[in-house]
């Protein structure tokens, strides 16, 4: 029975699955999916390491041309595959 049921899974496309589990999910897992939210949930855990957290904007001009530092990177907190290598930015 486990079987077909992991058959009929599989062959499900990807958005139904995602519409699916998200039926599951409820506010207490939104915590989970914020970038910034979670650092303070594991910042006392020695099993967990997460990059150091240097600014957060609330807009796009909380950013200025000395916030560019070629070894950092922007990250955007409401999604992923959202990142900015500065490294990449040529200056004006």
């Amino acid at each position: 029975m486990d079987r077909i049921l992991d058959k009929i899974w599989l062959e499900k496309p990807m958005y139904l699955k995602i519409r699916e589990y998200g039926k599951t999910l409820s506010q207490y897992h939104s915590k989970f999916t914020d970038k910034v939210a979670v650092k303070g949930l594991i910042k006392d855990s020695s099993l967990l390491k997460t990059a150091k957290l240097i600014k957060v904007l609330k807009s796009p001009t909380d950013l200025s041309k000395d916030d560019l530092n070629p070894f950092h990177i922007l990250k955007a907190r409401h999604g992923c595959g959202l990142n900015i290598d500065l490294a990449t930015i040529k200056p004006d």
